[in-house]
């Protein structure tokens, strides 16, 4: 191996592997559609467990800090009892929680979803009288030839006969993720029933690959990882509740029709950075517009933009505090990325995994930083 000491040959050398790793990249994303349909056949089966691992990833802090205040306790059946009665006593406030909320916020987003599709034909023909009356004798909308975008914009195309099928196959994955859901709910309590027993598992599996050392460095990345999607999880469901609570109060003060379904949409579209607002926002002021309340539909794009600039300037910085400490530019490329790859899911999380992919580079650099250091 003495040849590879020679600079010319290793130069030559590294461009070789650059290019060999370029060729593997270039295959590997002919494959690309083919791994995403296996991982997501793979998470098709395994549904109920992803669902329940994500339930008890939620509900982990809150059971930890019950156990801890329980085992304190003078009483002795509390202390003995202390991991099962947390979980029961979270999974109760849980179950009744979302009760609650499903009896209370249910029966009045049905009648305004009811009221709202049964509007939609209205809605839809206001809104074809007035392209009709903008359109020029060249058949143009502004400038722009929409004879395509006209044809294809028919509500009868949703309520055909031979679409019957999508609606029974709709109603079938509604029972099937309701299947999935109680099963899931079973799943979450027994990982956090035994989870010293799983961490366990997990810790004899990679010993059989890997020494102490290195298991010991994965766990502790594990714990930051988990730390950072957690908060980010966390703060972003608590202001996304903040924004509906004052959006509905604002919606139901200016007589906004659907104010609580509208505010809902508002809260979740907030979950989305930088472009859920606008798009909230946007949805809120055309239905108003629609349903003809056009000076109301002014009022609330003025009352969608203080709220905005609310939670942009006081509440965000004190429930999230730019915890992810990532740039405009990094949140809009995972954004970006993760929408393309994973759809809504890969939006709502790619916040985060850019987070987790930052800090991961940042240790390498470190380290290798360090040891260049060391050798000089």
């Amino acid at each position: 191996m003495n040849f590879l000491k020679k600079p010319e040959l290793r130069q030559w050398l590294y461009v070789f592997l650059v290019f060999a790793l370029l060729i593997l990249f270039y295959k590997f994303l002919d494959y690309l559609p083919w791994i995403f349909e296996g991982i997501a056949f793979i998470f098709k089966i395994l549904r109920p467990f992803v669902i329940g691992f994500v339930i008890a990833f939620i509900l982990y802090r809150p059971a930890v800090k019950i156990e801890l205040l329980l085992s304190r306790a003078d009483n002795k059946f509390l202390c003995k009892n202390a991991r099962i009665l947390s979980i029961i006593y979270i999974y109760a406030s849980f179950l009744i929680i979302l009760g609650l909320v499903l009896s209370l916020a249910i029966p009045r987003l049905y009648l305004s979803l009811k009221d709202l599709i049964t509007k939609l034909p209205g809605y839809y023909e206001s809104t074809m009288n007035f392209i009709n009356s903008k359109i020029d004798s060249d058949g143009k909308l502004f400038g722009f030839d929409i004879s395509d975008i006209r044809a294809n914009l028919k509500l009868e195309q949703f309520f055909r006969t031979d679409k019957m099928l999508d609606y029974l196959q709709g109603i079938y994955k509604v029972g099937s993720a309701v299947v999935d859901f109680m099963l899931a709910m079973v799943i979450s309590m027994y990982m956090l029933a035994s989870r010293e027993s799983l961490r366990k598992v997990c810790r004899n599996i990679l010993s059989l690959f890997l020494p102490e050392h290195r298991i010991q460095g994965i766990k502790n990345y594990t714990d930051r990882i988990c730390n950072i999607f957690y908060d980010y999880i966390f703060s972003q469901l608590l202001d996304a509740l903040v924004v509906s609570i004052m959006a509905g109060i604002v919606f139901s003060i200016l007589g906004v029709p659907y104010s609580i379904l509208l505010a809902i949409l508002m809260g979740l579209c907030n979950l989305i950075p930088y472009f859920g607002a606008i798009i909230g926002g946007s949805v809120v002021m055309v239905i108003t517009f629609l349903s003809g309340k056009r000076i109301t539909a002014l009022i609330v794009a003025a009352a969608i933009i203080i709220i905005q600039q609310i939670d942009g300037n006081i509440i965000q910085p004190r429930i999230v505090s730019n915890k992810m400490g990532l740039k405009p530019l990094y949140v809009l490329l995972a954004i970006t990325v993760g929408g393309g790859l994973f759809g809504f899911v890969g939006i709502l999380f790619g916040v985060p995994a850019m987070a987790v992919l930052r800090m991961l580079l940042r240790e390498i650099l470190a380290q290798r930083q360090g040891r260049k250091k060391r050798e000089n």
